[in-house]
């Protein structure tokens, strides 16, 4: 049985438990992880306990803490790179109005000599747009390539189209998300750029599709495949490798699936394309239902069940001498914890990378001894980001949390040495992690609600049993603090949501040194958001004692740490407000508790 600790004093955060373990439920895969048993959160809790402890003193552990954090930056200080970036999108190209009119400017007399010469001088035009507005306004004469332009001509005109699709899909991310920083017209340009953003699609589609009429190379397949896919159409992307699949049939000796299309084509079928992930029962990306395929879809070549994809990529791959590939397995590994099948999981993770999960033992998560990194494991199978997120998502899938993050471990101590994670790519790995942690709490709250009555939510001391995911969540918290060096603001909102009491008022300094370090503000307008991610978190810490009836404390943390003299007297009035109704509480309280005396010697006297 796990105690309640010491420090922690609010009624809404206090961490206790008293488990009358007859009325809870055991966790049910089949139910996809809407709801959580307080034994498989407890049993996750402990073994996260008892790593953490473990890998505080371990070499790998010491190693992490004896590095320094921050490093020095040197830069001159009026010279703002973001904004710069900002005032240099130009904002005229969003002005054609017929973006989603193509007009020809050939007549239908035009003869194709003139035509080709056009496309071979356009396709080292500096400027992309004049290609592609070209073909879009010529779509009917793409037909006039076969037999005129060559293959690789051909190759380059996809690869031209693709970059320039992609330098519109980052310039609208990077609007997007620093949308904040422009004037008001903003929204408008957002959504100006989203629309183009979405016709120049769709009108790059009709350039492919009148390319398909034509022989086009494996290479352009996959390449035009990869674009949709990327762009999450699914449904586009599947229908293009089942039209590739037929011709794979009809002459098998020129076409064949690549690892990139196998990868593709297992991800959509077997429905563990991370758009359709769901921990707990909450989606982890948000995506547009008309993207997504329709669970009720037909592969016209063979059934498509995770087992068939399996065995058919297994027969595929030795048929056409595939070489191993990570894509490939980031979706089997996705595939099998979707399935619910952890100790074919836990034998594919011994198998590729040594990590063994000894779950009858006691010797937990650890690395084989006997296995050579070096022998067995080739650069082509060398784990990657995307292979840490598939497993945390695999094993969160089944309420194993826990072994994800041991394993993942284990894998950054032993294979990380080829730096195959960045500062970005940390952080985004231990943002997902504190996510799926946060969920899984969540979901243990509506398990205990749905199996508990409301009087039974707390133990003989009266703390809520609804408070171990807080714990559970400052353990991973501090897991990641040893990995990432810069907090994003992500991450900040998840402590503020799922921390304990403890925890938020401890990391206070920390945040607020990282939120104000220069390397952090290195461009002025990132002062504005990182001023109020750190004045909500504040604010956030201020509830917290404020509901202890600390008033005195969280006025003096306010004048520390915070720099707005508007937002200090926003917040003091807050607290005013909150000392009122507390103080009207206490005056309650004490009636009620005088009215019981009253009654005792009225019962007395009687």
């Amino acid at each position: 049985m796990l105690k309640s600790s010491s420090y922690v004093y609010t009624s809404t955060r206090r961490i206790s438990f008293f488990v009358p373990s007859s009325r809870l439920n055991e966790f049910n895969k089949r139910q996809l992880q809407n709801n959580a048993s307080l034994e498989t959160f407890v049993k996750n809790y402990e073994e996260i306990q008892q790593y953490s402890a473990k890998f505080a003193t371990s070499l790998h552990g010491t190693k992490l803490n004896s590095l320094d954090q921050t490093s020095e930056f040197q830069f001159n200080p009026n010279v703002d790179v973001l904004a710069d970036s900002l005032n240099s999108i130009n904002f005229k190209f969003l002005q054609d109005e017929n973006e989603k009119t193509a007009v020809s400017t050939f007549s239908d007399k035009t003869k194709s000599e003139k035509f080709i010469p056009k496309i071979r001088f356009l396709l080292y035009d500096a400027d992309l747009r004049n290609l592609y507005n070209f073909l879009k306004c010529n779509v009917n004469k793409i037909t006039h390539f076969e037999g005129n332009l060559s293959s690789y001509e051909i190759s380059l005109i996809i690869k031209r189209l693709l970059y320039y699709n992609d330098s519109l899909a980052h310039r609208l991310k990077f609007v997007t998300k620093n949308k904040h920083y422009l004037d008001e017209e903003v929204d408008h340009y957002v959504k100006k750029l989203n629309s183009f953003s979405r016709a120049v699609y769709q009108s790059t589609k009709s350039i492919f599709n009148g390319l398909s009429k034509i022989e086009l190379s494996l290479y352009d397949y996959e390449n035009i495949i990869l674009f949709h896919y990327q762009k999450n159409y699914l449904n586009k992307a599947i229908e293009l490798i089942s039209e590739l699949e037929k011709k794979v049939l009809e002459n098998p000796e020129k076409y064949h699936l690549t690892n990139t299309l196998w990868a593709i084509k297992m991800d959509i079928l077997s429905q563990t394309n991370t758009n359709f992930w769901k921990i707990y029962g909450e989606t982890i990306y948000k995506l547009n239902s008309n993207h997504k395929v329709n669970f009720k879809y037909t592969y016209p070549h063979h059934g498509h069940n995770f087992q068939t994809l399996v065995k058919r990529y297994e027969t595929e791959k030795e048929k056409n001498s595939l070489p191993d590939s990570t894509s490939v397995l980031e979706v089997i590994i996705k595939g099998m914890g979707k399935h619910g099948d952890l100790t074919a999981l836990d034998s594919f993770i011994e198998s590729n990378w040594g990590i063994k999960n000894d779950r009858k033992g006691d010797k937990g998560v650890y690395f084989l001894e006997h296995f050579n990194i070096r022998k067995r494991i080739n650069g082509l199978l060398w784990p990657n980001e995307d292979v840490l997120i598939s497993i945390l998502l695999a094993y969160a899938k089944n309420g194993d949390l826990a072994t994800a993050l041991e394993i993942n471990n284990l894998i950054l101590d032993k294979y990380n040495h080829e730096k195959f994670l960045n500062a970005s790519n940390t952080t985004k790995y231990w943002t997902l992690a504190l996510r799926c942690s946060g969920l899984y709490g969540d979901a243990l709250d509506k398990q205990l609600a749905k199996d508990l009555p409301e009087n039974e939510l707390s133990d003989a001391f009266g703390t809520s049993l609804l408070e171990i995911k807080y714990r559970f969540f400052d353990t991973v918290w501090q897991m990641s603090e040893k990995y990432v060096n810069h907090l994003n603001r992500d991450m900040i909102k998840l402590k503020m949501k799922y921390a304990s009491s403890h925890e938020l008022l401890k990391g206070l300094p920390n945040v607020h040194s990282k939120m104000t370090e220069i390397t952090y503000n290195k461009m002025s307008l990132n002062l504005k958001v990182n001023e109020t991610a750190l004045n909500n978190y504040v604010r956030e810490c201020c509830l917290e004692l404020a509901r202890r009836g600390r008033f005195l404390d969280a006025s003096q943390l306010i004048e520390k740490f915070v720099s707005s003299e508007q937002t200090v007297n926003e917040l003091k009035e807050m607290l005013v407000e909150m000392q009122e109704a507390y103080a009207r509480e206490r005056v309650k309280h004490d009636e009620r508790k005088r009215q019981i005396i009253d009654d005792d010697d009225d019962f007395e006297l009687w």
